[in-house]
């Protein structure tokens, strides 16, 4: 579906999951995250938060990040993706708080 300007309709942004997810650089508050997409065909975006500590003290460090499938699922030594998310992490981590999303637009190098 499409509005009267020819753009996709767009549906509000909700939250789906919430855990805590334990890493090498602490335990991070992850919360999964979708909204719908009409252009035509329907389809959901998904997008996942890892938070870390209080965000309320001024502007923490945040990421965005894309998935990797072959880079950080894989290994591939052609991207740098999972590097680069590891570095990102490493400060946030040594910052103490953090908004880190990661977008599900895939990837592959």
């Amino acid at each position: 579906m499409k509005n009267h300007f020819g753009q996709a309709v767009i549906s509000n942004v909700r939250a789906v999951a919430s855990t805590r997810l334990p890493t090498q650089w602490g335990v991070f508050h992850t919360l999964g995250f979708e909204r719908g997409i009409s252009n035509g065909t329907r389809h959901i975006e998904t997008a996942l938060a890892l938070v870390l500590g209080d965000l309320t003290g001024g502007a923490p460090l945040l990421r965005i990040h894309s998935q990797c499938f072959t880079g950080e699922v894989l290994g591939s030594l052609r991207c740098d993706c999972s590097d680069q998310l590891e570095m990102a992490t490493r400060a946030i981590a040594e910052e103490g708080r953090n908004d880190s999303r990661t977008e599900s637009q895939r990837g592959f190098h």
